[in-house]
């Protein structure tokens, strides 16, 4: 809780954090305004579809594998992947899950979508998205912490943001930057959008799979406080999923949202005593 408090005093005292918060949300505004006239525009030239992500039906054995895979990484969150089989186990999960669908019918190119948005719109698509969809997450998160401090709940930080206010090693920063940026996001992007939505679709129908996939997706971050925020993102994500048909356009948003939050932490830190 000290961690915290101290960061609230400089989000209240420190002109450019509260300029550089500020420009945020003003971008966000702006962003949101420009998606939307963006769906708009190409609703009315008939050339935004919905619903584009086909259901996955797959043998018992390959639903297995990819449970497995989730299951790997409900235990690596849970251990805070600070020891070294957690770090295995994280390691693993995502392989196994893209094997299974490496070994099903369609293959890995069709199931993803990775030939449907061009690769150089990618990052804008998903950055425009990302800061489109803060205009939710922003307010959505702030509601929900004030319902909490209402029923006296604490709304401390995540545990890994703590680790990575708290640590001086600058390999393990490194580490914590990789993990959080890169290959977290994949890995979850592969596991959530791209196989347990698609599953659960085959199962279940469009918005049960989105509206499922997003609360396990934010349930297994173990943080209430977390809760609303992620599972906004989740929806986001799964909604974008839908509309382009690339897991690609999820993963970058995932990974552009975890760059945004460390960023912003790492300019934090340098106003955190020592």
């Amino acid at each position: 809780m000290e961690t915290q408090a101290q960061l609230e005093e400089v989000l209240t005292t420190e002109p450019l954090v509260a300029g550089l918060l500020l420009g945020s949300v003003l971008l966000t505004l702006v962003c949101a305004g420009g998606l939307l006239a963006l769906m708009l525009y190409l609703r009315s030239r008939q050339r935004l579809h919905f619903n584009q992500v086909l259901p996955l039906h797959l043998p018992l054995w390959e639903q297995a594998v990819i449970y497995g895979g989730l299951a790997l990484l409900f235990f690596t969150i849970q251990s805070g992947a600070d020891a070294t089989w957690a770090r295995i186990l994280q390691l693993a999960s995502a392989p196994l899950a893209i094997l299974a669908v490496a070994l099903a019918p369609r293959g890995l190119s069709q199931h993803y979508g990775l030939e449907k948005v061009s690769p150089l719109l990618l990052p804008a698509l998903a950055l425009l998205v990302l800061m489109a969809g803060f205009a939710i997450i922003f307010p959505a998160n702030l509601i929900s912490n004030l319902v909490l401090q209402g029923f006296g709940v604490e709304t401390g930080l995540q545990d890994p943001v703590q680790r990575f206010l708290e640590t001086d090693d600058p390999d393990r920063l490194m580490g914590m930057l990789f993990v959080g940026v890169i290959f977290a996001p994949i890995m979850e992007e592969v596991l959530f959008r791209g196989l347990l939505q698609p599953m659960l679709k085959a199962a279940l129908g469009l918005w049960p799979a989105v509206l499922l996939t997003s609360l396990i997706f934010a349930a297994i971050h173990f943080h209430l406080p977390a809760f609303t925020a992620l599972f906004v993102l989740a929806v986001i994500m799964s909604l974008a999923y839908e509309y382009t048909g690339s897991v690609m356009v999820c993963i970058l948003i995932h990974m552009f949202f975890n760059a945004y939050q460390l960023g912003f932490m790492l300019l934090l830190r340098a106003y955190l005593p020592a």
